[in-house]
């Protein structure tokens, strides 16, 4: 009887132990993500804080701890940490039997101290966020966004790209869709050259902590809508009609969310965006930097410069409710669809923060800013021209305002692509042979676009660069002191 009973107080104390663990844990992961609405109501709400049923911690360990792991990670810490009294207790209760033997709790403890051993670092690893709130991709689909932990005082937000779609051929799947309509769990930045060349000693901004954001909407950042389009028959398939989730801001404002509260007190941010991340960049700019007034935030947008199309964004700025956005942006309420352009985007955030410089690159011929003006209805679209007029109409309104204009016909320099600059073996490429990476080799007028683009995002002062002669290659590259 006696055996009977210190048997039932141990079960009974390691089912305590238990439910203590998963009640601690439940409660610091919902708090630490702000009680999203995926987790449910709860059981009641106490003041700010809302409580869960002790045993949910297991459903979202299994559901979202992929999105957000480190979070995950400290409630379990916590959750053993509170297992420990009542755990000590049985081992007390069973070490009372007998000083001479082994107690049969003592694999409890060893097993309770077992995360305490060394965890292998993370710090140059992307990972995915899976952000509760977030409405989703433009079919519905879960959108995340990719983190990559380094020095969490500096911080780089890159606003990718990934096209647009405003009408039922350019925004159907089955017809050739002009915009990337899903984030891609499974599709991360981790192998990119540019920027995301985490490796390359030259990178500016390898030590940051960087947040990547896809863009999964068509509508470059600056969507809040659903729209139904009308598909005519093409491809092979019938005439119909397909719903797209024009909601970039939404999640955008998501994965910001989630930085804002993970990392509270940064001393620099750099924002930037490139193609349609850097349309919407100025925006976001500003959104950053009215969170973290204390830091020094700065800008850079990687293309975009030359959609100067008059009444031709406005179209676009209806289908995906981007009036909606402007009201929920303080500062940007009173700018109306009707009439507004990317360079009103840029006046109206550099009015408000004249404590940052905003920075435009592009090539002079860009060929993806012709493709999508064409799509628009410009029927010989001039990016040359369209750059020109677009530049002096931002800087006869603002002086915070510097551009870099260089040859060639792509963008997306620091997304790491290529210049087909011969090479004579693959380790001068980093293991790509043949071409090497522009956002390291790109100089134009004899300035060096990495010495640019360092000083930009670091927040030291550049002048204009232009291309005078934009039709021959400038490089600026030597050997590295490989072995021969």
């Amino acid at each position: 009887m006696i055996f009977a009973g210190r048997v039932l107080i141990i079960f009974s104390l390691a089912v305590l132990a238990l439910m203590a663990a998963l009640a601690v844990a439940t409660q610091d992961v919902a708090g630490a993500l702000h009680y999203p609405q995926a987790f449910g109501h709860g059981l009641a709400d106490i003041g700010s804080v809302r409580i869960y049923p002790p045993w949910a911690f297991a459903d979202w360990y299994l559901r979202y701890e992929r999105s957000d792991p480190r979070v995950f990670g400290e409630a379990t810490l916590w959750g053993l940490l509170a297992a420990f009294l009542p755990v000590m207790l049985a081992i007390i209760v069973s070490a009372s039997r007998s000083r001479s033997r082994r107690s049969p709790t003592a694999h409890i403890m060893q097993e309770t101290t077992m995360p305490t051993q060394r965890v292998e670092s993370v710090r140059h690893v992307w990972r995915n966020v899976l952000p509760a709130a977030a409405p989703g991709c433009s079919q519905g689909t879960p959108y995340s966004f990719w983190v990559k932990e380094g020095d969490p005082t500096k911080l780089a937000v890159i606003l990718a790209g990934g096209g647009a779609c405003w009408t039922g051929e350019n925004c159907a799947l089955h017809g050739r869709p002009f915009y990337r309509p899903f984030a891609g769990l499974e599709d991360g930045p981790g192998d990119g050259g540019g920027v995301f060349d985490i490796g390359n000693p030259e990178n500016p901004i390898a030590g940051y902590t960087i947040v990547y954001l896809p863009t999964a909407n068509g509508d470059v950042f600056l969507g809040d809508s659903v729209t139904t389009y009308d598909v005519p028959a093409m491809g092979g398939q019938p005439a119909g009609k397909i719903n797209i989730l024009h909601k970039g801001y939404e999640n955008a404002a998501s994965a910001l969310d989630w930085m804002f509260k993970t990392y509270r007190n940064p001393k620099t941010v750099a924002v930037m965006g490139w193609s349609a991340g850097a349309m919407a960049s100025p925006v976001y700019t500003h959104i950053v930097a009215q969170h973290y007034p204390d830091a020094s935030v700065t800008h850079f947008a990687d293309g975009g410069g030359a959609y100067r199309v008059g009444e031709k964004l406005a179209p676009l700025f209806k289908s995906w409710g981007t009036a909606n956005v402007l009201k929920k942006v303080k500062g940007f309420e009173d700018l109306s669809v009707d009439g507004l352009s990317i360079e009103d985007l840029y006046i109206r955030a550099a009015e408000l923060h004249p404590e940052i410089t905003f920075h435009q690159y592009n090539e002079r011929h860009d060929d993806v800013q012709a493709l999508f003006m064409r799509l628009m209805g410009v029927k010989a679209p001039d990016v040359a021209a369209n750059l020109d007029d677009a530049h002096a109409y931002i800087r006869a309104k603002v002086s915070n305002f510097r551009t870099y204009t260089s040859w060639g016909h792509d963008e997306a320099i620091i997304g790491g692509y290529y210049d087909a600059v011969l090479a004579k073996n693959a380790l001068d490429n980093r293991g790509r042979p043949h071409v090497l990476d522009r956002f390291y080799t790109r100089q134009t007028n004899g300035v060096r676009f990495l010495d640019w683009f360092t000083a930009a995002v670091t927040g030291k002062p550049v002048e204009d660069v232009a291309c005078v002669d934009c039709e021959t290659p400038e490089h600026h590259w030597k050997r590295p002191a490989f072995p021969q």
